[in-house]
């Protein structure tokens, strides 16, 4: 049985607003920043989602680059939430760079027309967003968390899909023969 992507962005849709909530209950209980930062997260790439379901409609000219930069954004909201763990800030413009430089190659890519612009942009922003979050949780001292590693090895897991997805996309495009099972635009 195959789903279509529609199908998918909106189940995806539904779990990151059901995340979104049980993570916003447990902030405004306790005023964690991990919890804090996680609601940010899940809100970008609920965010990002719903602005692809506008892909092959007029608005995608926006959609496109709204939607690479909101799911970039998340990421490294994900980084950000990992740090705090550490008790560590992240500067503004860290947070801000990735997205914007992501939100940039897709607005010069012709996005009205092109529903992978700026995807080579994405998929790097994507990993190193994920991998610096990767970092951050295996770097959390052993006592501090007792689901670390796994979420260490998650988000090792994700950065290491958008690392192995950018090369083949840069060799093969959307639909090369590797691309095409996993290939919806970002």
């Amino acid at each position: 049985m195959v789903l279509d992507t529609l199908s998918l962005r909106f189940a995806l849709g539904v779990v990151a607003l059901t995340l979104c909530l049980l993570f916003h209950g447990s902030f405004r209980r306790t005023r964690s920043a991990y919890s804090g930062w996680w609601c940010v997260a899940l809100a970008f790439f609920l965010a990002g989602n719903v602005a692809f379901l506008l892909t092959g409609t007029p608005q995608q000219l926006w959609a496109g680059p709204a939607g690479n930069a909101l799911l970039v954004a998340g990421a490294f909201s994900v980084w950000a939430g990992s740090r705090s763990l550490r008790l560590l800030p992240v500067p503004r413009w860290q947070l801000l760079t990735a997205p914007a430089a992501t939100a940039l190659a897709s607005a010069l890519e012709n996005p009205a027309s092109n529903p992978w612009s700026g995807a080579p942009v994405y998929l790097v922003m994507m990993a190193v967003g994920m991998g610096l979050a990767t970092r951050e949780l295996w770097l959390l001292k052993p006592g501090s968390s007792q689901v670390r590693r796994t979420l260490a090895l998650a988000a090792g897991i994700l950065a290491g899909y958008y690392f192995c997805r950018w090369p083949v996309f840069l060799v093969e495009g959307p639909d090369g023969r590797l691309s095409a099972p996993i290939s919806a635009p970002p």
